[in-house]
């Protein structure tokens, strides 16, 4: 599976969701993507949410999609590097390793020390625009 186009050099994760399992949905956006970190770091990383119920070809629905909520992980040259599936998937510390692993494979600078930096700027930005309202 191709993840990116139009020539971007960015890793890409995919999550693969059900519609109908609303709960599942939830707690995959209030455990992970609600997290700070994991929100700042994804701002590089290319980011799909693909509905199984839009994939027309069974066989590829199956591959990709067989255990939801399923998520993928891609470097920027669209190897797969790491999936998390089924329960696996909702949890924060496995998505955490496996964009930690996908982040090393395509930057030079620490995740950590990227989301440190990144939120002391967002910090000092919304002391700023604060201070002019």
């Amino acid at each position: 599976m191709s993840v990116n186009s139009g020539g971007t050099d960015r890793p890409a994760v995919v999550w693969f969701y059900s519609p109908e399992d609303v709960q599942v949905n939830e707690g995959c956006d209030q455990k992970i993507f609600a997290n700070e970190q994991v929100g700042l770091a994804l701002q590089m990383v290319n980011c799909y949410r693909v509905d199984i119920d839009s994939i027309r070809n069974a066989t590829i629905r199956e591959e990709y999609a067989g255990d939801l909520p399923a998520f993928y992980f891609f470097d920027p040259a669209g190897a797969q590097l790491a999936k998390l599936s089924g329960k696996r998937a909702s949890s924060l510390s496995g998505f955490s390793s496996s964009l930690t692993r996908l982040w090393n494979t395509s930057y030079t600078v620490n995740l950590k020390s990227y989301t440190k930096e990144m939120a002391r700027i967002l910090n000092r930005l919304d002391k700023i625009s604060a201070q002019k309202q």
